[in-house]
């Protein structure tokens, strides 16, 4: 996960929690955070291995020395995590969930694109553009041996390319691929002008002058330059493939990102959405067509989502005990689609509570109690599921003062009907 800076700010102020308690484990330039639950002694020993295998490549190409601990929490619950899949880097701390289709933790992590950003802090404080392009070139070219020029050329071709002096000012203009021009960007500062000038940049502030500063050319002269290099590229298939893949979850992708980098009150996470992104990764290389083919699931599950959450929301502030049912109706099988579990559930148990209140009404109207009887009996647990035993009370309490007092019809159902009110805001209260 990339980091706004909104959402840094939320995770700055808002204290991560965890189900269970951290497992330390210590390396000679690492302490892992863990939870027995999820990795193994075993586990974590190769991820220290592999991480200090990474750290000794890195401080080596970029030339420094590096005296603190970075330290790492790795998190195998999403939930624990609250937040869209992906990691984060402050300072020397790293927040990463293992499990995005796959668990890259029991995979042995590999992460040297949030290790970058701990250790490129001693070079200066960066972000966006710089930040973000040199973590690409050290995990995609400097260890991965990747290709940065190809996806660029692609986009020069049918120009498409997001102008760099756009990503200074707003690193987040283009969130399709943003971080492939960047990373290509600082490939090429780096193996044309080497990694003392593209450090000595990284240490000034971001924006326009420094480039003149260290190369001697305006931001604009070295993109030039750089496209020229791109157009020598080797263009293959898959990259081809990347391009279309992206442009195929764009819509998804808008809604993935303004949703998830902020903790949502009727929102914990889209899974059959996720699914979608899953199956083309799982299936690309045996049948890309197949693959491409279940993109269309991602989409339409982060739309259902975010209607899902906005009918939920709409459906608490309605007083109207028909259309609260109906709307949390329509939330729940928005919420399916999208494939989360928990708010369907709760979607369910809300509309089926104000259901169970028309019920109610209607047969308070009609004078009938058994009828009465039945249906406060069905709906008991469900109201003391929700925490409101107090309203249930109340309900049970001008009931039977109805069968004791034989006031009149309507007389009972304007009581019930502020005991539902009640039920309401206590509903909406603990939500909120």
């Amino acid at each position: 996960m990339k980091v706004t800076p909104l959402f840094l700010l939320v995770i700055l102020v808002i204290p991560l929690v965890q189900s269970e308690e951290w497992q330390p484990y210590e390396s000679e330039h690492f302490i892992f955070y863990y939870q027995e639950s999820h990795l193994t002694i075993e586990e974590i020993t190769t991820i220290a291995y592999n991480q200090e295998e990474l750290f000794s490549r890195i401080t080596d190409l970029l030339s420094i020395e590096f005296n603190e601990k970075i330290t790492y929490y790795l998190y195998g619950n999403r939930k624990d995590f609250e937040g869209i899949p992906g990691a984060y880097a402050i300072g020397t701390e790293i927040r990463f969930l293992c499990e995005f289709c796959v668990d890259f933790c029991k995979g042995g992590l590999y992460d040297a694109h949030e290790m970058t950003h701990a250790l490129a802090n001693q070079i200066g404080i960066q972000h966006g553009l710089l930040a973000e392009g040199l973590a690409v070139y050290v995990e995609d070219y400097y260890i991965r041996g990747e290709n940065l020029y190809s996806i660029i050329k692609i986009l020069h071709t049918e120009n498409r390319v997001t102008p760099l002096e756009d990503l200074v000012e707003d690193f987040w203009c283009d969130i399709l691929f943003n971080y492939d021009i960047a990373g290509s960007f600082a490939t090429f500062l780096i193996e044309e002008y080497g990694i003392e000038k593209f450090k000595e940049l990284y240490s000034k502030p971001l924006g326009f002058f420094p480039f003149l500063e260290v190369y001697d050319k305006s931001l604009e002269d070295l993109e030039n330059e750089w496209i020229a290099v791109v157009q020598h590229a080797e263009v293959t298939q898959k990259d081809i493939d990347i391009v279309k893949y992206r442009d195929m979850i764009e819509e998804g992708l808008a809604i993935y990102m303004d949703l998830g980098f902020v903790p949502l009150e009727y929102g914990t996470y889209p899974a059959r959405a996720e699914e979608g992104i899953c199956l083309f990764r799982e299936l690309y290389d045996e049948d890309p067509e197949e693959a491409f083919s279940h993109l269309d699931q991602f989409n339409k599950g982060m739309v259902a989502w975010e209607e899902a959450i906005k009918m939920f929301e709409e459906a608490l502030e309605q007083s109207d005990y028909k259309t609260k049912a109906d709307l949390f109706r329509k939330a729940a099988s928005l919420y399916e689609i999208a494939g989360d579990a928990d708010m369907l559930i709760l979607s369910e148990k809300y509309a089926s509570a104000y259901e169970s209140l028309m019920t109610i009404h209607e047969f308070i109207e009609q004078g009938d109690e058994e009828l009465i009887d039945q249906e406060l009996e069905r709906i008991n647990p469900i109201l003391q599921e929700l925490g409101e035993e107090s309203a249930l009370y109340a309900i049970n309490q001008h009931v039977q003062f109805l069968k004791e007092k034989n006031i009149q019809v309507f007389e009972v159902g304007i009581v019930i009907l502020l005991a539902c009110i009640f039920i309401v805001k206590g509903i909406a209260r603990r939500l909120r």
